[in-house]
């Protein structure tokens, strides 16, 4: 009877272990986007542009940052475009001295 009991034990143990394993989600496709080296991007392309204006004989002029005296980029604009409209609004207002 004790054979009949531990096969039985057994054969239950094994039934509930493989009613766990279908119920267990193994890996699920796309669930892990870093392990297939997707990740996002640190310095998106609009971030990378440089704002400046388009002159009449299509040529680029950036604008520039008055510390760094660099090109100022995308996102710094758009971080503190306030401050920068309000000085090319000014610059642009002034009258130029002769």
């Amino acid at each position: 009877m004790a054979t009949d009991e531990s096969s039985a034990d057994e054969a239950a143990k094994a039934a509930y272990k493989e009613k766990l394993q279908s119920l267990c989600f193994g890996r699920v496709p796309g669930g892990n986007r870093q392990e297939k080296g997707f990740r996002a991007a640190p310095n998106p392309a609009w971030e990378r542009g440089i704002k400046g204006e388009h002159r009449p004989d299509g040529s680029f002029m950036p604008y520039i940052d008055d510390h760094t005296m660099s090109p100022i980029r995308m996102k710094q604009w758009t971080e503190h475009q306030h401050g920068y409209e309000a000085e090319l609004k000014q610059v642009r207002s002034a009258t130029p001295e002769e």
